[in-house]
């Protein structure tokens, strides 16, 4: 975090992750006019480097609380399929985060996706799951506004994608 001589303008990053693991920002986008919902999911090294990542919108009835669980669903799924074993997910959902470091089923209209999250984390104990504020997830939200905005599905591996760039590069020098 670095901030101006007076203290009042604060500017923040993404920090990288521990040496040897995988760092995956999500974060769920809802529109309330359209009533549309969309996910934006990245994973990066430790150096700040993207390896993988995706926008997407969701089809079907959603709320900003399930898009932001779904944001997570797909987290977990990424990291699932390319054998990541040291994993940190982070996300703008404090309710979400807590929900899964509890692993614990609600009745909330998220459960299906909780418990479909829940239930792979079994096997594999080096996943974890931290809330961040939003002005460390701004990649996530970047892919995630893009996405329910302008109706994208965009997966990408070492490439950026230019509504995201700056924030990437920025991340990766500061972080």
């Amino acid at each position: 975090m670095a901030s101006n001589s007076a203290g009042s303008n604060t500017q923040e990053h993404w920090a990288k992750p521990p040496q040897n693991c995988i760092k995956i920002n999500v974060d769920g986008a809802f529109n309330l006019v359209s009533r549309k919902a969309a996910v934006g999911v990245i994973a990066r090294y430790s150096h700040g480097i993207m390896i993988d990542g995706f926008a997407f919108q969701l089809r079907g009835l959603h709320t900003v609380e399930s898009a932001e669980m779904c944001a997570f669903k797909e987290g977990v799924r990424m990291a699932i399929e390319n054998d990541w074993t040291q994993v940190v997910f982070e996300g703008d959902s404090a309710t979400v985060v807590s929900k899964l470091d509890r692993k614990e089923l609600d009745r909330s209209h998220t459960s299906a996706h909780l418990w479909s999250t829940i239930s792979k984390l079994v096997d594999h104990p080096g996943f974890s799951f931290s809330f961040v504020r939003r002005a460390f997830n701004r990649v996530a939200h970047g892919l995630a506004q893009w996405a329910v905005n302008e109706d994208v599905t965009f997966r990408f591996y070492f490439e950026i994608p230019l509504c995201i760039e700056h924030f990437v590069i920025e991340d990766a020098f500061f972080g």
